[in-house]
């Protein structure tokens, strides 16, 4: 299954830009005070995820494809997951990609870009009826 991208909230929309290795220049700004400006070490730290992500069969799309796959809205929702106290629940058990998703979220939230809880919930509905 495949979304529009454009129907993505605009959360969203900048963290699949990290994910996906968009360029610095290339990140969506966002209209909303007290987000920060992605760095180059919020970069570095997507890259590592990406690559993470694909050693374990996880399919990021490239920067500027108008759609979102499923893997990238699995991706959103571990990274929603693991910016809460509530636990683990759904998130993956290998211990690399783990670490990098809690890295990612980490760096989310310093940035102020706490994704919302649809996010966490849109794809686990997704998974169930899909």
């Amino acid at each position: 299954m495949r979304l529009a991208l454009r129907n993505r909230p605009d959360r969203e929309r900048r963290v699949l830009s990290l994910l996906r290795g968009a360029a610095l220049d290339m990140v969506p700004r966002s209209r909303r005070d007290g987000e920060a400006v992605p760095r180059a070490e919020h970069l570095r730290c997507f890259a590592h995820l990406r690559r993470v992500a694909g050693e374990h069969g996880l399919a990021i799309q490239p920067p500027g494809l108008p759609y979102v796959g499923n893997d990238e809205l699995r991706l959103l929702s571990w990274l929603a997951e693991a910016q809460r106290v509530t636990g683990f629940a759904t998130m993956p058990r290998q211990p690399e990609l783990r670490a990098a998703l809690l890295r990612c979220a980490g760096l989310l939230d310093g940035m102020g870009m706490r994704l919302a809880p649809l996010t966490l919930y849109g794809a686990r509905l997704r998974m169930l009826t899909g």
